[in-house]
């Protein structure tokens, strides 16, 4: 095993490659760093937003099949970062879209096709669910309350290769029928972001409310946890 002390802190826990062990870096190492480099320079100067978001969102599942928990928390903040300033958290289709007075404060044009529509919106629940399901047991907090999310649930991915819109009223994760009502057509996906709320109202109890209970029995009996256990139980 090397010796960690010989390291400077920031090859540890954000940089850390073969360098140091005589190695050069490794493929996937090279474009992860270069990747991390453009997405953070795209950033800076306000272009090519949405393809920066994407890197983000693939440079995070790379740390995370890595093991590098920093740069899954760093990138995936940035994605959710970039996917707010393009106002990716709110729906904007045809039956909902973005008022003229907030669309100019954002970094990215009006949607022009439905297939715009699906990718953004799919970008933004990738980037979501991304923090809610590989870093829920972390110390970090997320980038984006549940309640400061307005965007609709993504469609399936026939009516995504399609083009078209399944005509279906979409549900939000605010939707009192989130845990119990599921449309006959909803896929995989559906079902893993739909999931995803259960996550951030398990952080919400550890960070807000479990200090303020002093005993598992009282943890057990409280409001909070008989709530999460209510909505695992009507997830069917």
């Amino acid at each position: 095993m090397p010796d960690l002390r010989t390291r400077p802190t920031e090859d540890i826990f954000q940089e850390k490659t073969r360098m140091l062990d005589g190695r050069a870096l490794a493929f996937d190492e090279q474009h992860f760093l270069l990747a991390k480099h453009q997405s953070m320079a795209s950033a800076r100067i306000g272009e090519h937003i949405m393809e920066a978001t994407q890197a983000c969102i693939i440079n995070a599942w790379w740390s995370f099949s890595a093991g590098r928990w920093f740069d899954v928390w760093a990138m995936s903040s940035l994605a959710i970062r970039l996917s707010n300033a393009m106002g990716l958290n709110f729906s904007d289709d045809q039956q909902k879209s973005i008022s003229e007075r907030m669309r100019h404060k954002l970094l990215i044009h009006e949607p022009r096709s439905y297939t715009d529509i699906e990718l953004r919106r799919n970008v933004f629940w990738c980037a979501y669910a991304l923090q809610r399901y590989h870093l829920f047991v972390s110390p970090w907090c997320f980038d984006i309350n549940d309640e400061d999310i307005n965007q609709t649930l993504p469609a399936t991915l026939e009516s995504f290769e399609a083009g078209t819109d399944d005509g279906r009223e979409r549900q939000t994760i605010l939707s009192s029928d989130l845990f119990t009502a599921h449309s006959d057509n909803l896929d995989d996906f559906g079902i893993y972001i739909k999931c995803a709320p259960l996550f951030s109202s398990c952080v919400i109890l550890t960070y807000r409310h479990l200090q303020k209970y002093g005993t598992v029995e009282e943890v057990r009996a409280s409001h909070e946890i008989q709530a999460i256990d209510a909505m695992t139980s009507a997830m069917k």
